[in-house]
């Protein structure tokens, strides 16, 4: 058995801790065996991760505040943990904490694996610069402290991996596999879901995320609003939390739309909530591939998402429609309209074989780890 030691997971429920515990759930435990490292008090799933025997060990000192204390830690940490480890495999959406990797080199871990989930640089506040000149630094450097390079799609290697890196046999794109079981439609569930929101006879729009400029849920609100002038019977329901929730939910209220826009953060039934989804609508200004596209596929809805800023390959059926950012809010309003559909079927037939179907992709990663 191989142990791996995991960093990715938070205290924000996103992406990335989603793919984690999807492999995680699903890989052979007596093949694979995963404990994780956290940068903070407490992380997503902590409960479930415990109860199913793996380890968090825990780093609480802040990064770069008490940056000396946080080293010492980090250090005497990973010189304890390196004989009892086979590989370490660090998810993050950009390279600034990739010097972890260095000092995992430094104490022996022999396989360290750097995963890249995103294609472009997530902070907009006053150190994105700083972030971005450590990113640029490392990625000239990943290549010596890195053994593989992973990453969610081919954009996202290229954001974080040098073309040498990319064109080696160490790159691999791994896919963001989900437990299609959950996501097939189900008229049952949808009846019941859409009978406990209160939404039969309505039009769902539905949108799941970090409520994060990344996921520009501001101008989902702009397309909503012009939506609901010709379908007075649509709510939009958004699923997830984040910082800007205050300021949406401000926006919501200057544009009159409080009874029609749903906050429902975040929630352990999205699957089910999605079932009762009509549309789902995804405007993110970049992606490193969109798990929730993958979703909402499987789910057999009708999904519109940005062109351009969104990795081509997360279009796995005809469902999925690409609309680009330089239209206004009109002009995406008018394509849904035009491509407006709410009827669903199963989609097992076309999917069940995919590589996103999660019992498939987890053995390829057990391979991969083995």
């Amino acid at each position: 058995m191989k142990k791996v030691l995991v960093i990715g997971l938070s205290n924000n429920l996103g992406g990335v801790e989603c793919f984690i515990m999807n492999y995680f759930r699903n890989i052979n435990r007596n093949k694979i065996h995963m404990d994780f490292l956290i940068y903070e008090e407490h992380c997503v799933f902590e409960d479930e991760i415990i109860k199913r025997g793996s380890k968090i060990y825990k780093i609480r000192e802040p990064r770069y505040k008490k940056i000396l204390i946080f080293r010492k830690k980090q250090n005497d940490l990973f010189r304890h943990l390196a004989a009892e480890y086979d590989c370490i495999w660090m998810n993050d959406c950009s390279l600034a904490h990739a010097f972890d990797l260095r000092i995992a080199q430094k104490y022996g871990f022999k396989r360290r694996i750097f995963h890249s989930h995103n294609n472009r640089h997530m902070r907009n506040d006053k150190k994105k610069k700083f972030y971005e000149l450590i990113h640029n630094i490392n990625k000239l450097l990943i290549g010596i402290w890195a053994t593989d390079f992973w990453a969610c799609s081919e954009d996202a290697g290229k954001f974080c991996f040098l073309k040498k890196e990319i064109e080696s046999n160490r790159f691999k794109v791994i896919p963001n596999a989900i437990e299609m079981e959950k996501y097939y439609y189900n008229p049952s569930v949808r009846l019941d879901y859409r009978n406990r929101m209160n939404a039969n006879g309505k039009i769902i729009i539905g949108n799941v995320g970090r409520l994060h400029f990344q996921k520009n849920q501001s101008f989902l609100i702009d397309i909503f609003s012009i939506f609901a002038k010709s379908h007075i019977d649509s709510e939009l329901w958004i699923i997830g939390d984040g910082e800007d929730k205050e300021k949406l939910m401000q926006k919501v209220h200057s544009l009159e739309l409080d009874s029609k826009v749903k906050f429902m953060g975040i929630r352990n039934d999205v699957a089910n909530l999605m079932q009762a989804m009509d549309i789902f609508l995804f405007p993110s200004i970049f992606e490193g591939l969109g798990i929730a596209l993958v979703e909402a596929q499987t789910e057999g809805l009708r999904v519109f998402a940005s062109d351009q800023v969104i990795p081509q390959s997360v279009k796995i059926t005809e469902l999925l429609t690409f609309v680009s950012l330089e239209d206004n809010a009109e002009k995406w309003s008018e394509i849904i309209e035009k491509n407006l559909d709410i009827s669903r079927k199963n989609m097992k037939n076309e999917l069940e074989y995919s590589e996103y179907n999660i019992k498939y992709a987890a053995k390829e990663l057990e391979n991969l780890l083995g």
